[in-house]
């Protein structure tokens, strides 16, 4: 009953710190760097309809994902001239991730391409800019690690629970409802004490992992080859 009561303790204390470390400000901007009108449309609400090629701002959205739908005007030529009726075309529709305390800015050159590029609000330093050219739904940059602080707190909870399947179960709990690095899922595999509840943290703690390709820097927390080849056949299998 003890057990039971400390399980469930620690998982309200724990959402309700990671609730409010998702809180705070956010800022997404729409920049044109086109001549062409654009309409935006977030979460289904749309913004600057007007057609006006003005920039965007919305602050203050939730942390997490919201669907984005950038327009931009394409022009018909019609007897040598510009026709007065403009057709709009999209040029971005994907979920992005506002991470709390950051601006996310999209900018839409003269070409059409649409550029991501993130900063820390009232910072006038910018973490990452990267075409939005790729397949990959932009993974790494669209994730972020759990707070430093919330994982702390997280580790010394695990460290000071006696059972390894009561350590397994918070440890996927708090992953659950958070993203973690790879680094940070080996910390935790280094609390436990018996290879099969490491083994299976790390595999379900991979569809959360910010960047998977350095999955492989676990391997050397695990004693068997056995457990090695097992987690190297599940990354090989595993599909989203």
């Amino acid at each position: 009953m003890k057990q039971i009561f400390t399980l469930l303790l620690f998982t309200l204390c724990f959402l309700s710190i990671s609730a409010q470390n998702r809180n705070g400000r956010t800022k997404l901007t729409i920049t044109n760097g086109s001549n062409e009108q654009i309409k935006v449309q977030v979460d289904g609400r749309q913004y600057n309809m007007n057609g006006r090629n003005d920039d965007v701002a919305i602050n203050n959205l939730a942390a997490g994902y919201h669907s984005v739908k950038i327009y931009k005007e394409d022009r018909k030529r019609n007897n040598g001239r510009w026709s007065s009726l403009s057709r709009y075309k999209i040029v971005f529709q994907k979920s992005v991730y506002l991470s709390r305390g950051y601006q996310l800015d999209l900018m839409i050159n003269r070409f059409g391409k649409v550029f991501m590029d993130e900063a820390v609000l009232d910072n006038n330093y910018y973490n990452d800019q990267f075409p939005d050219e790729d397949d990959d739904n932009n993974w790494s940059n669209q994730h972020r690690e759990m707070d430093q602080q919330v994982f702390n707190q997280l580790k010394t909870s695990l460290q000071n629970e006696s059972f390894d399947n009561s350590k397994l179960t918070m440890a996927q709990q708090a992953i659950a409802a958070n993203w973690v690095s790879t680094n940070q899922v080996k910390q935790l595999l280094e609390v436990f004490s018996f290879e099969d509840n490491k083994l299976a943290l790390a595999k379900y703690a991979y569809p959360f992992t910010t960047d998977r390709n350095n999955y492989f820097l676990l391997y050397d927390t695990f004693t068997y080859s056995s457990s090695k080849e097992a987690l190297a056949k599940f990354i090989r299998e595993y599909k989203d």
